[in-house]
């Protein structure tokens, strides 16, 4: 992904605020302060870029993720400077003053700090690799404070990013990295306040090129980790399926040459995951594959002729456009300016440019926030209480049925009694029995809709009898 000793990195990420389809792109520019920057695209159009702060110059690339319930963004990075792991708060309009996650020298960080949300817990969880020994370190943001940065594993060398992803069922994160000796790709998940045992993924063949990258799949409720292979002369897109016991061996997307790393996301419309990496030819061309559950498609390329990718190409389904986006550093002449292009779930359109006034350092990597998007909830929530006789006895049973959400995107419901949740059922199911209930007793039920990153809407309620 970077040539580390001379060239500084961009970072596009995305995220939807609000129901009327704003996403933010985030980047280090080029000039020698290195600021980090950020544009709002409306659906249409990308706002004039402003910086994120001017306190501090990212080193290499600049990390968001988005609290869906709020949309609080939180944008990380490293400093270029002093390699503190900083971070800012986008809330109402504005950013926050930059801070840094920790001031203790011992923990900067190498590189880049990549920051995810956990929807289950309301944390952020920033990771990275120090700078010092290169062990993976992370760190939980509650939204005011970050907690005491602590060791993912140890001993761990991460050659360059780790990623991490939430479970938005469980709320169990996995981190995913490269390692520096060997370039094996580890796993490990953050469960109930700890970090298990690091795992590698196949054999020592089974190495990785710079990042591993990690998904969630919520239609399966698995784990999948993407990368850069050379199990042979020839670097191939490698991905593992983790499935809450094992991981699958690595198998091949395909065998399309891949330049760097291989990024993904999951698209509730179709249940699928795509994934985008480029190519080594000259233009470096973006492709994508998209995967069923079963099999790869062959994998295209895409963007147009226009299309030159300085190193790596990522997406992110946005919910409100109903589309996904890729965004990426893209050569135009001598210069290069960060680009992007969007999938429609038939085809893309042409590369476009965010800006080309403000032109990024070197190359680039993208990934995504989640996305802030207003869910519907369901309508026509109805109750009643039957009895099931059975002889000289009788069991009481409480049935609700609603109708479904009007909002595209809805992967389920959640159903509440009393104001805690007692069950999740799928996009399909419009009714949820209760048996043994006490004959005649008061009592609320309520349902609400969630997506494929769980925003959850408001709820509807009915009270029985």
């Amino acid at each position: 992904m970077h040539f580390k000793s001379f060239f500084f990195s961009i970072l596009i990420a995305c995220s939807s605020l609000c129901a009327d389809a704003i996403t933010m792109a985030t980047w280090v520019d080029s000039a020698s302060s290195n600021h980090p920057y950020y544009s709002i695209y409306n659906g249409t159009s990308w706002s004039i870029p402003a910086t994120i702060t001017t306190a501090s110059g990212g080193s290499y690339d600049v990390s968001s993720a988005c609290n869906p319930k709020t949309g609080t963004v939180v944008a990380t990075w490293v400093d270029v400077n002093t390699q503190d792991p900083y971070y800012a708060v986008y809330m109402s309009g504005s950013w926050s003053s930059a801070q840094t996650i920790t001031s203790n020298p011992s923990l900067n960080g190498y590189l880049d700090v990549n920051v995810t949300f956990n929807p289950v817990t309301d944390e952020f969880m920033a990771t990275w690799g120090l700078n010092s020994d290169s062990t993976p370190y992370y760190s939980l943001y509650n939204g005011s404070t970050w907690s005491t940065p602590a060791p993912i594993a140890t001993p761990a060398d991460v050659l360059d990013v780790v990623f991490a992803a939430a479970n938005t069922s469980t709320g169990d994160v996995v981190a995913s990295w490269v390692t520096r000796s060997g370039n094996h790709i580890m796993v490990a998940t953050y469960s109930d306040g700890s970090w298990g045992a690091p795992v590698q993924i196949g054999d020592s063949l089974a190495v990785g090129i710079e990042d591993a990258y990690v998904v969630y799949d919520p239609s399966r409720n698995t784990m999948m980790v993407t990368w850069a292979g050379a199990r042979t002369s020839f670097r191939f897109p490698y991905y593992s399926i983790y499935n809450g016991t094992d991981w699958s061996a690595p198998a091949t997307i395909d065998t399309v040459s891949v330049y760097d790393d291989v990024f993904t996301c999951f698209d509730p419309q179709s249940n699928t995951i795509i994934a985008t990496w480029i190519n080594t030819s000259s233009p470096q061309i973006p492709y994508y594959s998209i995967f069923d559950g079963t099999e790869w498609s062959v994998p295209a390329s895409f963007g147009g002729g226009s299309a030159n990718v300085y190193y790596d190409v990522s997406v992110a389904y946005n919910p409100t456009l109903l589309a996904t986006i890729a965004t990426w550093t893209n050569r135009t002449g001598p210069n290069v300016f960060p680009s992007f292009s969007i999938y429609n779930e038939t085809s893309w359109q042409a590369v476009e440019s965010i800006t080309t006034d403000i032109e990024p350092y070197g190359l680039t990597y993208v990934t995504f926030t989640p996305f802030f998007a207003t869910i519907s909830p369901p309508t026509s929530l109805r109750g009643t209480q039957k009895k099931n006789r059975f002889s000289l006895v009788f069991e009481c049973y409480n049935t609700i049925k609603w109708a479904s959400s009007p909002s595209s995107g809805v992967m389920g419901y959640n159903i509440y009694k009393n104001g805690q949740r007692i069950a999740s059922v799928g996009v399909d199911t419009l009714s949820y029995v209760q048996h043994n209930q006490p004959f005649r007793q008061m009592t609320t039920y309520a349902v609400t809709a969630f997506d494929a990153n769980n925003n959850e809407s408001e709820p509807i309620s009915v009270t029985l009898p």
